[in-house]
């Protein structure tokens, strides 16, 4: 007991003495607490926790502090003015100071009194599969109680620090006008000395009578697309537009940065909430009334029983008594982007509404939930366009198991002629999987990809089917 005493004492007595904070200098809270876990929803109720209440548990800190800020700002938490920030009545209220993170102070671009950004709340969360929406909604800023128009502005942000995010703001124009800007800004990968900063900026428009806007954020891991969203009052959605509809962030956004020198916890990437008054003076405070972070997690997909028959691309058919659902794309998984097409073609035996709907791309597969144990699997694989052989080469690989390897099907069985080849599978994880392959560089300025049609499942001993028209590409022309 006592050793444990003297411990205590010895932890208390280093802290008041060496005055550090434990996750300076992003936050006055535990490094534990950061991150946090989706979704995340404020309202500002004063019963968020975190930094003062707020829910957030980080600040961005800046490099270079104004000086200004200096007096009032937390010691070890650069970032952070406590007494600019108030939670009452489910508002966040926080008064802006003329901070900002837009550019920096050397390098290219360049610009003065950067890097400065004070109360860039937030939080932390680890690496998403899916998509991030990050949302807020804020009171219409008083742009008028300010002088100049000096980008005054207010909204939310995703990233790691002072040179690596995106923001989503509304920004002054005029006394009576303003714009909404999706702005994103990344250290150069081929000079880190400079910055990329791109921009999509609305048209100004009237602040009339508008009470309110919602911000929208909305990142896709899978391509690191971002695209921006605003409302005002709880109207429609409108999207932040220019000369592309998103803009491309880094993958480093997503994959997070080190928060608390411990290899043993997860990266973190932050989102929340940034007020600047930038050059404007006189006094600002923007009043937050909510924010969210929330992943976009699918819903599962209903397993499948066998014998299942799916009509790519195409609606429910019925051939021979049985019926061929129409496409689900839930079960769809696109290494490259495929495309849909329903060109006509000459189908022996007939079944058009059949064969004639497909779905071309490089590489793609299905994945199909299923109960485990061994299933029989047929592929029916006409060539619809070819007469050479070599012209149309592609691999089938079924629960990692290459089944088909170069397949031709104008040498193996001619133009026109379905092929029918059959495979018994052993389903063990509870997901069965069927990749399509074109081989690289094979007529590759004509052929498109491979076009599974139709395939059916049964248990072993039962008949299997399933069609697998083809698509070409013959200068402009689809086939």
């Amino acid at each position: 007991m006592r050793k444990i005493t003297l411990l205590s004492f010895f932890v208390l007595f280093s802290a008041f003495c060496f005055g550090q904070t434990p996750c300076s200098p992003i936050s006055p809270l535990d490094c534990s607490e950061v991150g946090v876990n989706l979704p995340v929803n404020l309202n500002f109720n004063g019963t968020d926790a975190g930094i003062s209440n707020t829910g957030f548990t980080m600040v961005d800190p800046p490099s270079a502090r104004l000086s200004a800020d200096d007096a009032g700002a937390d010691a070890n938490v650069p970032g952070l003015l406590a007494g600019n920030l108030s939670v009452a009545s489910g508002s966040l209220n926080v008064t802006a100071t003329n901070g900002i993170n837009f550019s920096q102070l050397s390098g290219s671009p360049s610009s003065t009194l950067t890097n400065s950004q004070m109360n860039a709340l937030g939080v932390g969360f680890g690496t998403r599969p899916n998509v991030i929406d990050i949302s807020g909604t804020i009171d219409q800023p008083n742009f008028a109680g300010t002088s100049s128009n000096g980008s005054q502005q207010a909204g939310i942000w995703f990233g790691l620090n002072e040179n690596n995010f995106v923001k989503l703001v509304v920004v002054k124009a005029s006394d009576t006008q303003q714009k909404i800007q999706m702005a994103l800004e990344q250290t150069d990968p081929g000079n880190s000395n400079n910055l990329i900063i791109e921009e999509l900026n609305t048209n100004n428009f009237n602040i009339g009578a508008t009470g309110n806007i919602t911000f929208r954020l909305s990142i896709d891991p899978s391509d690191n697309s971002v695209r921006g969203f605003y409302s005002l009052d709880g109207g429609n959605e409108v999207q932040v537009t220019g000369a592309t509809n998103f803009l491309a962030a880094p993958t480093t956004f997503k994959d997070g940065v080190d928060h608390d020198s411990d290899i043993a916890t997860d990266a973190l990437s932050y989102a929340g909430i940034m007020t600047s008054k930038r050059r404007g003076e006189g006094s600002m405070v923007i009043s937050y009334d909510s924010f969210s972070v929330v992943e976009d997690v699918p819903e599962p997909m209903a397993d499948i029983t066998a014998p299942y028959r799916l009509n790519v691309a195409g609606s429910d058919y019925s051939k021979d008594g049985n019926l061929y659902l129409a496409e689900d794309t839930g079960y769809l998984l696109e290494t490259e982007p495929t495309t849909v097409s329903t060109t006509s073609y000459t189908v022996a035996g007939g079944h058009e509404d059949l064969y004639h709907p497909r779905r071309y791309g490089e590489e793609f597969s299905y994945n199909f939930p299923i109960a485990n144990g061994n299933y029989t699997i047929a592929l029916h694989m006409v060539e619809n366009f070819f007469d050479v052989a070599g012209s149309r080469i592609f691999d089938v690989t079924i629960e990692d198991i290459l089944k088909i390897d170069d397949i031709d099907l104008v040498a193996d069985y001619g133009q026109g002629v379905p092929a029918i080849v059959n495979f018994e599978v052993t389903v063990t994880d509870g997901d069965l999987t069927i990749d399509f392959k074109a081989l690289p560089n094979k007529n590759n300025a004509i052929i498109q990809a491979i076009f599974p049609q139709s395939f059916v499942l049964y248990k072993p001993r039962d008949v299997v089917s399933g069609d697998f028209p083809w698509f070409m590409q013959k200068g402009d022309d689809m086939y």
